[in-house]
């Protein structure tokens, strides 16, 4: 079977893939990441197949399990919750990640505390809080006592959007 009008749909391995849509390659495929798929190929006792448009580097035909299809648009959202972001930087050393995700910004600031007393080879004092867009998101400035590093903390608020029709 092979499917080429724009909108059909094809299930594998629990993602829809539709021709028409944008997929990546969540593999290095020489610099191709992003593409649109042009036509599918699912014949008896074989891979299924996408015809691949990567725009200037050309058609591929990939199998769909390299491939990671991209939902055609971002939904309504249905809620908000906060992130605590966490950034370091001391000598020669940078370091940032998401420490935390929740409803409710004193839980993240308990986190941040936590964070700040769960390593006792770091020693910091605060410099300085800010709130910013009417409180939404909050910024905690520490520097270290005994060197010359940074440490920030960032709760920000990020957006919550439903998941795709198989969540």
């Amino acid at each position: 079977m092979i499917l080429g009008k724009e909108g059909q749909t094809f299930s594998s391995d629990g993602r829809v893939f539709a021709v028409g849509g944008t997929a990546w390659c969540p593999r290095e495929r020489n610099g191709e990441l992003f593409c649109t798929i042009r036509a599918i190929r699912a014949e008896d006792n074989e891979t299924p197949t996408a015809q691949c448009d990567f725009e200037e580097d050309g058609t591929k035909c990939l199998p769909l399990n390299a491939l990671e299809p991209v939902s055609p648009s971002v939904p309504e959202e249905t809620g908000k919750l906060y992130v605590l972001y966490y950034i370091y930087d001391g000598s020669c050393d940078a370091n940032n990640s998401a420490l935390g995700i929740s409803s409710d910004k004193s839980i993240l600031i308990r986190k941040m505390l936590d964070d700040l007393d769960g390593d006792s080879s770091l020693r910091v004092r605060p410099v300085y809080a800010t709130s910013y867009a009417d409180g939404d998101m909050l910024h905690f400035s520490f520097e270290e006592v005994d060197g010359d590093g940074y440490l920030g903390y960032t709760i920000m608020p990020a957006p919550v959007y439903p998941g795709g029709a198989d969540a």
